[in-house]
């Protein structure tokens, strides 16, 4: 937890000719805006052993934490099916769901730190002229439980002032108070509303899993399987000018089933990214549903692959040499790379497929050139033997 002051104590400046320096005209404290903030590494939330895989069970108490795009009347469904329950308090939950980037959770805030004894050293020289014997008294409470080289974020003005001791407040003050641990970066710390439910989370880590796995659920008994035929329906719709068109098709995708129906989802969003970018339909909770399921980014849904359809069947474990058949034969030109001079003869799969799948595939993309028989070289040929005369050797 670091203390931060950058709100609490505010310090109005002006410009002196006379010192040429920005001179302190007055100094205030809001102790109600003195908040201690918990610090936190980005690198080490993809550490964290979040569980995957999720199986509903009677008794179930789900808490769904912020950021998690679920349809709550999909939700109501899945709870009465398996006679389970949600609740606000994780204290409560049998089963943590969270957005394994926090993202809704964190913020991020430049930090401008001085330790204790500089703060206490400059709350001294204010206090004569500048600050109430109240506001003193609520600085000292604040502050009291911290260790003298404890870092404190403050305003950066505040800052610039006790280490360069720049203003007149500080003459005739002979002693110096270093700070060799001060801070100048972005720190990265957890929402005030949320500091509580955090620490229950990292401390119950047992408990917690990627919301994505519940999202399978949800859209699985009762939902549409995107077949061949309903995937050339889908995307006839999308080709089409009418906007109306997109928009169900689109609300035909977030109620499939995502699993089963992976394979020509990730199609969908490759050959028709940019209308479905375009429309406003992406941001309605079941649709961002489905694209988070799918770990895209919400404003570049037009960036898909061929590449990325093979790499989500992968991830999700539905890849099958049938799904990878249909993906070389509909993106060709992606998978053979021929030059001017030379073409592609076969494809077979990588060894990270091949052991996947555990078979051995190979894919002739041309077939064998048959050289032209040229008749008229032949009889000629066949002519200049005959007619050509006799070597002669003399041999002695």
């Amino acid at each position: 937890m670091i203390l931060d002051l950058s709100y609490a104590l505010e310090v109005r400046r002006s410009y002196s000719s006379n010192t040429r320096t920005q001179e302190i005209d007055a100094a205030y404290f809001y102790k109600s805006k003195a908040f201690k903030k918990l610090e936190y590494e980005p690198a080490d939330i993809p550490k964290l052993p979040i569980k995957q895989k999720y199986s509903p069970s009677p008794g179930d108490v789900l808490y769904i934490g912020p950021g998690c795009n679920i349809p709550r009347i999909k939700l109501r469904d899945l709870l009465l099916n398996n006679h389970a329950k949600t609740t606000n308090d994780v204290t409560k939950a049998t089963h943590i769901f969270v957005d394994t980037t926090f993202q809704k959770m964190v913020k991020s805030t430049w930090l401008h730190t001085i330790n204790k004894k500089q703060l206490i050293q400059f709350v001294e020289l204010l206090t004569e002229d500048h600050l109430e014997p109240s506001e003193v008294e609520d600085i000292k409470d604040v502050i009291k439980d911290l260790p003298d080289d404890e870092q404190i974020n403050v305003d950066n003005g505040v800052r610039y002032h006790i280490e360069n001791r720049s203003c007149s407040l500080f003459n005739g003050v002979n002693k110096v108070i270093t700070n060799p641990n001060t801070r100048s970066n972005y720190m990265n710390y957890v929402d005030l509303e949320h500091v509580d439910n955090w620490q229950y989370i990292m401390s119950n880590l047992d408990k917690v899993y990627d919301y994505k796995c519940l999202i399978s659920h949800i859209n699985a008994e009762d939902s549409i399987t995107i077949t061949e035929e309903v995937f050339q329906q889908l995307s006839s719709m999308f080709k089409s000018e009418d906007k109306d068109n997109h928009i169900l098709a689109m609300e035909i995708m977030a109620n499939s089933n995502y699993i089963e129906s992976l394979m020509y989802l990730e199609i969908l969003f490759v050959d028709h990214g940019s209308k479905i970018n375009d429309c406003s339909t992406k941001r309605h909770v079941n649709f961002k549903s489905l694209v988070d399921f799918l770990d895209k980014n919400l404003n570049y849904l037009s960036s898909g692959s061929s590449q990325g359809i093979i790499d989500s069947l992968i991830e999700k474990n539905v890849i099958t040499l049938d799904s990878l058949k249909y993906i070389l034969n509909r993106y060709t030109e992606d998978f053979y790379h021929s030059t001017q001079h030379f073409e592609v003869k076969q494809v077979t799969l990588s060894d990270k497929l091949a052991k996947i799948l555990n078979v051995n595939y190979i894919k002739t993309v041309k077939e064998d050139y048959v050289p032209e028989v040229i008749e008229e070289q032949i009889e000629e040929q066949i002519e200049e033997k005959e007619t050509k005369p006799e070597e002669f050797s003399w041999v002695e």
